[in-house]
């Protein structure tokens, strides 16, 4: 495996598609390729058209591409575990199944 993308960041984007599944409830938690950090619990989420306070909850770093499942799929907004990873890759490109990612749980700060 090449090096591992490591970053650290102070907002969250999330694709305009996916910013209602955050607002009605469905999405509680997005999935980053690679190691991210934090350096404050408080973030704001970003799409290209809106944005919105949040609090992390969990940062998870304990998964690689390939040890994900359905529950992580689930708490990410997807039905299925196979939507998700042809999502991931549609924004990250091929992700080989022991690369390192990270899970973000969050809530919406009132």
């Amino acid at each position: 495996m090449d090096q591992v993308r490591k970053y650290v960041a102070k907002q969250i984007k999330l694709a305009d598609k996916f910013f209602d599944f955050v607002l009605s409830g469905k999405k509680t938690s997005t999935i980053r390729y690679g190691l991210v950090f934090f350096t404050d619990d408080r973030l704001i989420l970003l799409s290209n058209k809106r944005s919105l306070s949040i609090r992390l909850l969990k940062v998870d770093y304990s998964k690689t591409f390939g040890e994900l499942n359905d529950e992580d799929a689930y708490r990410d907004g997807f039905s299925t575990l196979d939507e998700l990873k042809i999502e991931l890759k549609r924004f990250y490109g091929d992700i080989p199944p022991d690369y390192p990612i990270t899970i973000i749980h969050f809530k919406m700060e009132k």
